[in-house]
């Protein structure tokens, strides 16, 4: 009954000329207050199972939320149980600072990777504070400030001095901003605002926040929650601008299934998921709209309690614009043809193509990698950086289709070469042996596997990539309804050899069955859409990415790996034809 009600409700919203949400998401919120409760122990302050993290802890936001919401369908609503634990879970903050008020960043698996100002659970603590210090009991309180100062300082003293704009420090700005707010520490928001103001001014007209080189697409929307949390707080009309050129480049770089684009992005490969946009997005008309768009394929499933209390605390009604996703034909392009993406909607095909390759003047370390004459002969190539968290720009096309969902692309990675729409040499030279938690992440002598570079056609949805000398093109044709055809080809084979990589997204249950079966045949039916494979192709599964989320860089689950067509030229093979049919 809650969820056909809350069904209702969203409809009801979406049904009307402006976004409401409010008496929506309550529901949310207080449906989640349960679980939070239950993880709770009283006798440490910690909430959560298994491995104790600090980031167990940024529920006391939400619990201070469903406290302080005055409602007659929020039966938490100052509820003393819910302050008692709000008090703890702080207590229990303070109990795992260190003297800089740092804490130990542990993952569940137990790893752990050093001090850290974790800025996720001081903005929830400092907003946490903010709602309930009235309550407080006063040592309580003065004892909460102590720590947070200690936090706050260590902050701007390490964290909002940095040039280089980045997430995290974004996100600390925005705590730092609202302490300085209920300590009337002017100097805290000066410091905050200072920072804050480097990215609004570092934000791509487009819309975007890149950390190194082209967009971020994850991680963007880590500073459109702080920021718009910050505007909240603020109205600070730069941080508005802001929020609405992130809710432009947003709502077109996603599917029309709801999930991200992640053929653009530098830090993450593609998961499939709705996203739902966080309180930043309804802070604008095209943002609202985006919001509306998202819910409508939520289709009344549970919201985070945490994102229903945000946006009953934050969130800005009024008018919502439709999004391009909406429209059965369209095209957005940003950046430019040598360093852009581009989106094509043609009826149920979705297509997208980028031109983001590493950029010779990154400021790591250059490198010398590969490829002329026999011997390989080391010669000047760009810059990629060491650090496992960017990601190599290596997968250009990415196809999705409205029945089946992404068919092809995904995203990029790091160390699996046959993620590559090129490569140029001997793909075995770039490996990742199992276990070890501190790879080589440079390219290889002897292996190409991004370009040096690259030009984008946004008229005949045509990618031209350059592998140092040798000169590769892949086109996408979607004008027939139930067919999209991609076209691979080189203009002068290398001696070192060169293919064309075809990476699809799988199910990994029914995957090797369907690749025996396309052994005797000439297409792989898989998932609703059926790929030919043309002679002289060969499918692998699994193929797995490098997780830079795990030391080790193995992946967490099966449905991370992709099967990948790949595609050799030959002196007499230098072009390839495959067709994509979803019925």
């Amino acid at each position: 009954m809650t969820v056909v009600l809350l069904a209702v409700l969203v409809a009801g919203a979406l049904r009307a000329d402006e976004l409401r949400f409010k008496q929506a998401f309550l529901p949310h919120l207080v449906r989640g207050m349960s679980d939070i409760l239950k993880s709770f122990n009283p006798d440490t302050g910690h909430f959560g199972e298994g491995v104790w993290i600090v980031t167990d802890q940024n529920v006391v936001f939400t619990l201070a939320a469903a406290w302080s919401y005055k409602s007659d369908d929020n039966p938490y609503y100052h509820d003393a149980k819910v302050l008692n634990a709000i008090i703890a879970g702080g207590d229990a903050l303070i109990a795992a600072q260190d003297q800089n008020g740092m804490w130990e960043f542990r993952k569940k698996d137990n790893s752990t990777w050093g001090q850290i100002y974790m800025p996720w659970t001081y903005s929830r603590w400092i907003r946490a504070y903010g709602i309930i210090r009235d309550a407080m009991p006063a040592e309580k309180r003065a004892a909460w400030e102590k720590a947070i100062t200690r936090g706050v300082e260590g902050m701007i003293r390490t964290e909002l001095v940095k040039d280089k704009i980045e997430n995290i420090p974004t996100h600390d700005s925005m705590a730092v901003y609202h302490f300085g707010q209920l300590m009337n520490r002017d100097d805290y928001k000066s410091a905050a605002t200072a920072y804050l103001d480097k990215v609004f001014a570092a934000q791509s007209p487009d819309g975007f926040w890149s950390e190194n080189f082209g967009p971020v697409v994850n991680y963007n929307l880590v500073y459109v929650d702080a920021i718009g949390v910050y505007y909240a707080m603020s109205h600070d009309p730069k941080a508005k601008e802001a929020l609405r050129r992130a809710a432009i480049y947003h709502s077109n770089f996603t599917y029309p299934d709801g999930s991200e684009v992640a053929t653009v992005d530098e830090r993450n490969p593609y998961h499939k998921s709705i996203v739902m946009p966080n309180v930043g997005f309804t802070f604008s008309p095209e943002g609202r709209g985006f919001i509306e768009h998202e819910l409508k394929l939520l289709e009344g499933k549970p919201i985070g309690a945490e994102m229903a209390a945000s946006y009953l605390l934050y969130g800005e009604k009024g008018e919502a614009t439709p999004p391009p996703s909406e429209q059965p034909h369209y095209q957005h392009m940003i950046g430019d043809a040598t360093n852009g993406a581009l989106i094509h909607r043609d009826g149920q095909w979705f297509v997208c193509m980028s031109s983001y390759h590493p950029p010779p003047t990154f400021k790591l370390v250059n490198l010398a990698v590969v490829l002329k004459g026999d011997p390989f002969t080391v010669l000047p190539f760009t810059s990629v950086p060491s650090t496992r968290w960017i990601q190599d720009r290596q997968n250009f096309v990415s196809l999705f289709n409205d029945k089946t969902g992404l068919i092809l692309g995904g995203g990029n990675t790091k160390m699996q070469p046959l993620w590559s729409t090129f490569t140029v040499g001997d793909v075995s030279k770039l490996h990742h042996t199992p276990g070890d938690q501190n790879p080589n992440f440079f390219p290889k002598p002897g292996l190409l596997h991004m370009p040096t570079d690259a030009h984008l056609d946004a008229d005949d949805l045509q990618l031209d990539l350059t592998y140092y000398e040798t000169k590769c093109h892949v086109r996408v044709d979607t004008s027939s309804p139930n067919q999209a055809t991609l076209t691979y080809w080189i203009d002068d084979l290398p001696p070192q050899g060169a293919s064309a990589h075809v990476p699809l997204l799988v199910d990994p249950k029914t995957i090797v069955a369907n690749i025996a079966r396309a052994n005797d045949a000439d297409h792989l039916t898989h998932r609703g859409w059926r790929i030919s494979v043309p002679r002289g192709a060969s499918l692998e599964y699994p193929v797995p990415p490098h997780n830079p989320y795990t030391k080790d860089g193995h992946i967490d689950s099966p449905d991370e790996a992709r099967c990948v067509m790949t595609l050799p030229f030959t002196p007499a093979v230098r072009k390839y034809q495959i067709t994509v049919e979803v019925p």
